[in-house]
């Protein structure tokens, strides 16, 4: 007769595979997740405006004059922008109290090119938001220009008065879209 004799081998089996004194670590992990979000207010500023003074234009010539500003606008990609005349109601007027004397005012946005006639209190929209930049001055170009053209027939003529400034407060108004 055979006998058959059974033995546990699995406990000496793992002790075999490590080493003595070497102790078992079970890693332990756990990941979570967050959200990264970046928030602000849309903002828009205009500077670098100076007073436009047309002294002695030559006689047969358009009065014309310029300015060049710059506008900075973050959170948006397009504006409207606004000229209104304190004078004038759907046309910009000069006057000096008495006698009216009408002018234009043109647009021009850089990455556009090329003055744009405007209307008194009707906003040009569609204009594209240059590089925000600091518009602070400190050597930041200008990024837009408004020019003002006083036509000939308008101020060379019996009606106004050599001696006289003609004036209006012509007011810019930039809004994000």
């Amino acid at each position: 007769m055979n006998r058959i004799l059974l033995r546990r081998v699995a406990p000496m089996t793992m002790a075999l595979l490590l080493p003595l004194g070497t102790p078992i670590a079970l890693a332990v992990n756990e990941s979570a997740d967050t959200e990264v979000t970046l928030r602000f207010t849309p903002t828009i500023s205009i500077n670098g405006f100076e007073d436009l003074v047309i002294t002695d234009p030559d006689s047969g010539e358009n009065a014309v004059d310029w300015e060049s500003f710059c506008i900075r606008g973050i959170g948006f990609s397009t504006f409207e922008i606004l000229f209104e005349s304190e004078n004038g109601t759907n046309e910009y007027i000069l006057t000096d109290g008495t006698i009216n004397i009408p002018y234009q005012v043109g647009f021009e946005n850089v990455t556009n090119g090329g003055f744009t006639p405007t209307t008194e209190g009707t906003a040009l929209a569609g204009q594209a938001i240059q590089d925000p930049g600091n518009c602070n001055g400190n050597g930041v170009p200008e990024n837009s220009t408004f020019e003002v053209t006083i036509l000939n027939a308008d101020w060379e003529n019996a009606r106004v008065l050599s001696g006289t400034e003609y004036t209006d407060t012509l007011t810019i108004t930039v809004t994000s879209e």
